[in-house]
């Protein structure tokens, strides 16, 4: 039994159902992003928190990185690549930076 090949009508419903979940998980998921990147910048509050340029700069280069691997997903066809992030420091000494410093 051969394989029943959809018509032209069929193919544009479901061309259509495909864009319009797209449309609804963007929707959320774009609005998700820019609530957490909201909260993130809530960091940058220097009179409830204490950082250095540093770390400042390590949070907005991985922020960066993860725009460019999103902005090249909507681009040519590719792969996705987590980013793990972690704080480096340089030194070992666990010192906390001091009032003022960047």
């Amino acid at each position: 039994m051969r394989a029943r090949v959809p018509s032209e009508k069929d193919q544009e419903k479901r061309r259509k159902e495909r864009h319009d979940k797209f449309l609804e998980l963007a929707r959320g998921r774009t609005r998700q992003v820019i609530g957490k990147m909201r909260w993130l910048r809530k960091l940058a509050n220097r009179h409830s928190y204490l950082w250095t340029e540093l770390e400042a700069k390590q949070i907005l280069a991985v922020v960066e990185k993860e725009y460019a691997a999103l902005h090249h997903a909507f681009l040519p066809p590719g792969t996705t690549h987590e980013m793990p992030f972690d704080f480096q420091r340089p030194g070992q000494d666990g010192n906390y930076p001091e009032e003022g410093e960047k």
